[in-house]
């Protein structure tokens, strides 16, 4: 590690802890929210001296108005769980959006997020310096450099990969310390990265474009109502209704209504639902005491081993196991 890009990296997490008002725990990775801003806990580890990794699990009491320190860091975005709104002076406010990668490659003066009061912020952040970090990845690989940081870019908006929740959690259970913590830490950081941009990859491979290219070939007012049945689906999850519905709601028939959403979304519809619906369940199982059957009632399924089953399929432990473990970690 370079021991000024390393300073200059640990006072800018430490910058970004302050102005989030978290307060550090007896681990100097670990922060909480005092009580009197909300709950939750938020994991903030340096992985080498142009790298981080940050996991947060947090709810505030009011509404929190968060500004990023100046800096020249590129995060990559992704909440199971989110409410907020993103704010630029000049523009119109952006609706940010749960189960959706964000990317930002410069902080523009007096921008912020605003998270809502009372509803849980969870997910994780990857953040890296783009000229230290890519370099040498250019010096390991011989990688264009122009080409990496648009594939960065392409991820801005892509509904991604169901395993990174595994990965959260698997983060979460970890028990190392020291160098342990740092080798495992740096691997499942390059882990989420790979799948992220496996996934770029795999839309331009097809040949649809990227995830870009593809929305802009639809209709911006069928754009438009893809963009509201998605929200529509976030708010509905115990009966979202059917297809025939839903495309009485986007103004298509059945068929473009697959077509423009797998357009946009990069999966099908009913793939998009059982995603939020687990990204729902899990928020549920550690945030309330809500009995397996209530959950599974209030995600849309009308049989509890149903919902254990889907469960199981994706997180590999049925929801009573998941919540055991995640409780006696976070």
């Amino acid at each position: 590690m370079h021991g000024s890009d390393l300073h200059r990296l640990q006072d800018f997490l430490n910058s970004l802890a302050a102005s989030a008002h978290f307060v550090c725990q007896e681990d100097p990775a670990v922060y909480c929210l005092p009580a009197s801003c909300g709950s939750g806990t938020c994991r903030i580890w340096p992985i080498s001296d142009s790298t981080a990794l940050i996991l947060a699990d947090l709810t505030w009491n009011d509404r929190f108005r968060f500004v990023f320190p100046e800096n020249t860091y590129i995060y990559i975005s992704y909440y199971f769980s989110l409410s907020a709104v993103y704010h630029v002076p000049g523009s119109s406010p952006q609706e940010l959006h749960p189960d959706t990668l964000y990317t930002s490659f410069e902080q523009i003066p007096e921008s912020c997020t605003v998270f809502e009061k009372g509803k849980p912020v969870r997910g994780l952040i990857l953040l890296l310096s783009p000229k230290t970090y890519i370099s040498r990845l250019n010096s390991r690989f011989s990688l264009d450099m122009e080409t990496y940081i648009r594939q960065i870019q392409a991820l801005d908006g892509l509904k991604i990969l169901p395993e990174i929740s595994v990965i959260y959690r698997q983060i979460l259970e970890f028990k190392g310390q020291g160098l342990m913590r740092t080798l495992y830490l740096e691997s499942k950081f390059n882990e989420i990265l790979s799948l992220y941009l496996t996934r770029v990859q795999e839309e331009t491979n097809s040949g649809r474009g990227s995830i870009t290219e593809k929305q802009f070939q639809i209709k911006e007012e069928d754009l438009r109502q893809i963009q509201e049945l998605t929200d529509y689906l976030h708010a509905h999850l115990a009966d979202p209704g059917t297809m025939p519905l839903l495309a009485r709601k986007a103004c298509m028939s059945q068929a473009k209504l697959k077509y423009c959403f797998k357009q946009v979304t990069g999966m099908s519809l009913s793939s998009y639902l059982s995603l939020l619906r687990m990204n729902r369940a899990r928020e549920l199982l550690l945030t309330t005491d809500l009995s397996i059957r209530e959950i599974a009632s209030q995600i849309g399924y009308k049989k509890d081993s149903s919902f254990t089953s889907a469960f199981k399929k994706t997180e590999g432990c049925t929801p009573g196991r998941y919540r055991q473990m995640m409780r006696g970690v976070v």
